[in-house]
């Protein structure tokens, strides 16, 4: 989405503050480098809506499953996931649909999470054992030592079941859900009304170039003159990284992947590129698909964490959103052909600033911050080689003068926004 089809307060988010970050915090690594940032799936959620998807994938010889109890997934003798069989029967409280493998020798296999009670785990390995003989894993205290498939398949698959957990009645009605698209939606059984686990993590995205300038994007549901940057919401167990890649390529053509490891793509604005595009747009492939099928690599390293902004208490809706920004690939072309952005343009800082100190543009606070830090640095390449601060920041209804204002205290200096 450039700057689109999230709410107003989308700039701003949730989540309880972390108070063991202290403010003078710095992330000396990219967030690619955490255990639970890596992920090797499709998630495959074109899958989803299938007529009698679970039973069809049961006859899938080469379907996998992954068991959950209490949170805990049941590990093979070398402590990596035990991935049942497609034929091994098991008793299941709830079924989830993770999607594709990407794994070489398991591409294109189907994995599903089964969440089990007592008596089913314990036909499986005994329930209480010394801990370092136990195979029912915990994922805190071992997905460091996953590989990037494994660590992908538990993030995910614990992340939906404890929003299935939490969600068994619907937050609007208070009447009983039932769980639906292969478990990513669960449905009010009287009212019908869908309620879906994305409504908390987001993240926004910086893209600059070489000429120092920023990518900003109009929605046609806005006031002419208001801008944002690059948004979108993080799926279940997707990571932060991940989201901002396929937002990124979805909604403005730019693609941050090579052939590999230390290499990018160049100019990706081709015909074929564009059916491409146009196919996930439609939602007839996803990311992972084309990827494979060109043979590329996501360069997640490229990304740099600059801020975590969190809804303000007052919002009825409020958001945890992570700031990401990028350099332009050499050669590649940004675009707004999107479903979502009626306009996406490059922006002076400095001229954006003045704008909106005149009152000729309008942006929400976060934007505003992130066009400062651009406009300060002497390049877009000091910009993205500055570390930041994440601390979080929770703007604040203040009274100035008589006059309401939002108020933005930074982890790194108070910089007044409009009205104070």
């Amino acid at each position: 989405m450039i700057g689109a089809s999230m709410p107003a307060d989308a700039e701003s988010h949730n989540s309880e503050p972390d108070c063991a970050v202290p403010p003078t915090y710095l992330m000396p690594l990219p967030t690619s480098a955490l255990p639970l940032s890596r992920h090797g799936l499709d998630r495959d959620y074109l899958a989803r809506s299938a007529p009698d998807l679970f039973e069809s994938l049961r006859l899938n010889p080469r379907m996998r499953q992954l068991v959950l109890w209490k949170n805990r997934a049941l590990l093979g003798a070398g402590g990596e996931l035990d991935l049942l069989p497609h034929d091994t029967e098991l008793d299941a409280t709830l079924r989830l649909y993770l999607g594709l493998s990407l794994e070489p020798d398991h591409q294109g296999d189907p994995i599903i999470a089964v969440i089990v009670d007592d008596d089913a785990a314990s036909t499986l390995a005994p329930l209480e054992s010394d801990p370092g003989q136990s195979r029912w894993g915990d994922l805190r205290a071992l997905g460091s030592s996953f590989n990037d498939s494994d660590a992908g398949l538990f993030t995910a698959a614990l992340a939906l079941a404890n929003w299935h957990d939490s969600h068994q009645f619907s937050p609007r009605t208070g009447m009983a859900t039932i769980a639906g698209q292969g478990g990513w939606v669960r449905t009010d059984v009287e009212s019908g009304r869908e309620v879906f686990p994305r409504t908390d993590p987001a993240i926004i995205v910086g893209i600059v170039d070489a000429e120092d300038r920023l990518l900003l994007g109009h929605n046609a549901m806005w006031p002419a003159n208001r801008y944002s940057l690059l948004a979108g919401f993080v799926e279940p167990g997707e990571s932060l990284e991940s989201a901002v890649l396929r937002e990124v390529f979805e909604e403005c053509g730019v693609l941050l992947a090579g052939a590999h490891a230390d290499s990018v793509i160049g100019d990706v604005s081709g015909p074929r590129w564009q059916a491409e595009r146009a196919a996930l747009l439609s939602h007839e492939v996803s990311l992972a698909q084309v990827l494979i099928r060109r043979g590329l690599v996501l360069r997640s390293d490229l990304l740099r964490a600059r801020a975590r902004w969190i809804t303000p208490e007052f919002e009825p809706k409020r958001y945890d959103t992570r700031f990401f920004a990028a350099m332009l690939p050499v050669g590649q072309i940004a675009d707004d052909q999107t479903s979502e952005a009626d306009h996406a343009d490059w922006a002076d800082p400095s001229r954006l600033l003045r704008d909106y100190a005149s009152g000729s543009a309008l942006m929400l606070p976060p934007t505003v911050v992130c066009v400062e830090q651009v406009a300060a640095a002497l390049s877009s390449a000091e910009f993205l080689a500055t570390d930041a601060p994440m601390a979080p920041i929770t703007p604040v209804p203040t009274r100035v003068d008589g006059a309401l204002v939002i108020r933005c205290v930074l982890p790194w200096e108070h910089v007044p926004l409009a009205g104070e």
